[in-house]
C-alpha cells in the first residue's frame, strides 16, 4: 500500500492488475502502466474517500469492468464527511464492456476535481454527478461513449442533485441509448461534440440548468 505523499506502481501479474482498492487519503501520485481488471460483483475499481491533492495517471493502459454493478472510479466523502477534492486525473480510460449495472465514474458530494483526456466507454452508465455538493468538477477533452443499440446501454451523463458548475470542455458525449439527464444543479458543455442517442432519448432537463455553448450536435 502507498502512504500519503508517495508515488508508486501497484504490483501486477499476468500483464494486468486485478484490483478493488481504496485510494490513500492525500498528496499521492499513482501511475498505472498495465491494464486493470476490476473483480467482484458491485466492486469499485478505485475508491477515493476524502482524498485531497492526489493525481492518478494511466500510462497507455485501460481499466476493464468485469462483473455486474461495478464502478470504475468513485469520488466521495470519507466517514467524517470530508469531500474528495482538488484531485487530478490524466488519460483515465475505463471500459465497461457492456456489463449490466456498471458505471464508469461517480462523483458524490466532491468538488474541484479535474479530468484530462479521459475516456469512459461502454459501461451501462457513463458519468454520474450525485448529491448537493458535487460542484465545479471539470472535464477537458474527455469522451463518454456507449453503443446505443446494445441492451445494456443506459445513460451517458446523469446530474442528480444540486451540484453547481460542473463543466465538460470539448471532447465528446455520444452513442448511448439516453444522452444527458439533469435533475438539479447546473451542468455545462462548451465546444462538445454530441452525437447519436437512440430515437427520442437525447436530452432530459427535469430540474436545474443545462447549458450548451458552441457545441456540435449530430443526431443520427
Amino acid at each position: 500500500s502507498l502512504e500519503e505523499g508517495e508515488t508508486g506502481l501497484i504490483p501486477w501479474q499476468e500483464e494486468s492488475y486485478k484490483i478493488s482498492t481504496i485510494f490513500p487519503k492525500s498528496t499521492t501520485k499513482l501511475i498505472f502502466k498495465r491494464d486493470i481488471h476490476v473483480v467482484g460483483d458491485g466492486s469499485i475499481g478505485i475508491d477515493m474517500r476524502g482524498c485531497l491533492y492526489s493525481t492518478i495517471v494511466f500510462d497507455n493502459t485501460r481499466m476493464y469492468l468485469t462483473d455486474k454493478n461495478q464502478t470504475g472510479l468513485m469520488l466521495r466523502p470519507d466517514s467524517e464527511g470530508r469531500a474528495s477534492q482538488l484531485n487530478t486525473f490524466w488519460n483515465i480510460a475505463i471500459d465497461g464492456e457492456h456489463v449490466e449495472g456498471t458505471t464508469s465514474l461517480k462523483i458524490e458530494n466532491s468538488w474541484v476535481n479535474n479530468f484530462y483526456n479521459c475516456k469512459f466507454f461502454r459501461a451501462q452508465n457513463g458519468v454520474e454527478f450525485l448529491g448537493e455538493h458535487a460542484n465545479a468538477n471539470n472535464f477537458y477533452g474527455c469522451e463518454v461513449r456507449g453503443e446505443r443499440t446494445h441492451p445494456n446501454s443506459g445513460l451517458a451523463i446523469l446530474h442528480d442533485g444540486g451540484g453547481e458548475g460542473n463543466v465538460w470542455f470539448g471532447g465528446a458525449i455520444e452513442n448511448y441509448r439516453d444522452g444527458i439527464r439533469v435533475k438539479g444543479g447546473s451542468f455545462t458543455c462548451i465546444g462538445t461534440y454530441v452525437e447519436g442517442f437512440a430515437g427520442g432519448r437525447r436530452i432530459f432537463l427535469e430540474g436545474g440548468n443545462l447549458t450548451f455553448k458552441d457545441c456540435f450536435f449530430n443526431a443520427l
